[in-house]
């Protein structure tokens, strides 16, 4: 069922428009070939859970339904007041029915300053627009694990024997939690856009914050493992996220010269605000107030050069020379789970940039695209490396019984997992890079040559994809996601063409 209503009308410079909508969906699905006579009493039809004699067989079905009731006001005055007022009301069946429906509004409002008189009147001539945006509002989240506040249960692996047959058995998957309901996220965003000299110089910055609450999660951290229990999930969690956006743009024709610069710049860092954490956690180790990713690590501070390093400094059992030294962290003399410590960073970059530079003069044109990134790591070690298979740049420099100040530990294989059980700062690289994205050159033909030749547009040109890239990583892709090693890197391309309109 989908209704929707608008409206809208002007009154002088006064716009005002309305919506009001109400949207149903529904599905099914059933996968036919699988379904059959009712049985178990007639509580489940899927093969799934039929008879052993059926047990290599499978099958599903569902039912799924949403209803959602939205609708926006909005004013406009004059292009200078701006207000929009916006909100949904949600249900979903993954809740149960006394928690099944939330309320999100949200509001946004605009003033630009720059249609003021008394702004005219001042600033006008070197600030021809400005204007300041916010918005705040409310998003439900709804994909979550399914049907949490109900008792379910799967098919038992072997089933049980009675007599001489054998029948299938179920248990329980869970503890239901009648009272989760929607996780929400509240988001702040703060703005002023500007143009000067006449629309030469464009300026947008953007503060935004974003609280997720009620975040589904478990309090099993905080009771004993000893009790056997696992808890249901409950709305506990907390994380935000907040951050700056800046778009700067300048574009100028000087003669038969043009050229424009385009530039940005992206910040966000989130962090764990609430879980269940263990409450006597180090306080090295605890993520909560870390960024969502961030690990435990030990503290790599060197490599065991022989073995009279090894007998002077806390050690794992078993280390020998060229080994990775660990850092005793809370000085009592050995090295354990406990001298992990938590690395605020995580595979995601919290600063982001690009540069967009264009050029035209005389039919020749340049465009070039550079992108950077900082604040993120990987951990390197390639699956090659449980086999004995290194990069050169590690196995070149490793440490040997001739050459005990390598740079790179010794090498390991399968039967001493040294750095695959127990991961450490030592193989988490920085990769921050810049790198020289696209790079084209181009000319078009005059116009005077082109009528010669019967042709409306004419152009020749040479490109290239990721020309260069400036970073520490060297060996792998500072963009690959974790386990750089295991992805392909990206390729250099280039390519020459003739672009012809008759």
């Amino acid at each position: 069922m989908n209704a929707k209503i608008n409206y809208l009308r002007s009154f002088g410079k006064h716009n005002v428009g309305a919506i009001v909508a109400i949207e149903r969906n529904e599905s099914k699905g059933d996968n036919l070939w699988a379904r059959r006579r009712y049985f178990m009493s007639g509580a489940v039809d899927q093969l799934f859970a039929g008879s052993n004699e059926e047990k290599d067989n499978t099958g599903r079905g569902f039912d799924y339904a949403r209803l959602n009731y939205f609708g926006r006001l909005s004013y406009n005055y004059d292009e200078k007041y701006l207000f929009d007022f916006n909100w949904r009301y949600d249900g979903s069946q993954n809740f149960p029915s006394h928690r099944r429906f939330g309320f999100f509004p949200g509001v946004s409002a605009g003033w630009v300053l720059s249609r003021e008189n008394f702004w005219k009147n001042n600033v006008g001539s070197t600030v021809d627009y400005f204007k300041l945006r916010a918005s705040y509002g409310q998003m439900g989240n709804d994909q979550v694990d399914p049907f949490q506040y109900l008792n379910t249960f799967n098919i038992a692996g072997g089933g049980m024997v009675f007599g001489d047959k054998l029948y299938q058995g179920i248990y329980a998957l869970r503890i239901p939690n009648e009272n989760i309901t929607w996780e929400v996220s509240n988001n702040l965003d703060v703005a002023i856009e500007a143009k000067f000299f006449n629309g030469l110089i464009g300026l947008e910055a953007e503060y935004f914050r974003t609280h997720r609450y009620s975040i589904l999660t478990t309090r099993s951290a905080s009771v004993p493992i000893y009790t056997g229990l696992t808890l249901p999930d409950e709305n506990i969690g907390k994380v935000e996220n907040q951050g700056i956006d800046l778009h700067l743009t300048h574009k100028r024709t000087v003669r038969k010269f043009t050229y424009e610069v385009v530039a940005n710049i992206s910040h966000a860092r989130n962090r764990i605000v609430f879980w269940d954490e263990v409450p006597n956690v180090p306080e090295w180790q605890r993520s909560t107030g870390k960024q969502i990713g961030a690990n435990l690590y030990y503290e790599a501070i060197g490599i065991f050069r022989d073995q009279k390093a090894i007998d002077d400094y806390p050690h794992i059992g078993g280390a020998v020379p060229g080994d990775v030294i660990f850092r005793d962290v809370n000085e009592d003399g050995q090295i354990n789970d406990l001298d992990r410590v938590r690395v605020n960073r995580s595979e995601y970059p919290t600063w982001n940039y690009g540069l967009t530079l264009g050029a035209d003069y005389k039919g020749f044109d340049l465009t070039m695209l550079w992108q950077a990134a900082t604040g993120s790591s990987q951990y390197i070690r390639t699956e090659s490396g449980l086999i004995g298979n290194f990069p050169m740049k590690i196995a070149a420099d490793r440490w040997t019984e001739d050459n005990i100040d390598a740079s790179m530990p010794r090498p390991y294989d399968r039967d001493r997992e040294y750095w695959v059980s127990r991961p450490n700062t030592f193989w988490l690289w920085d990769t921050d890079y810049l790198r020289l994205k696209t790079l084209e050159i181009g000319y078009s033909v005059s116009e005077r040559l082109r009528k010669k030749a019967g042709l409306e547009e004419l152009r020749v040109y040479i490109s290239g994809q990721n020309l260069l890239t400036f970073d520490k990583v060297k060996i792998f892709d500072p963009e690959s996601p974790t386990g750089s090693g295991q992805f392909y890197p990206q390729t250099r391309i280039f390519n020459a063409g003739l672009n012809v309109t008759f």
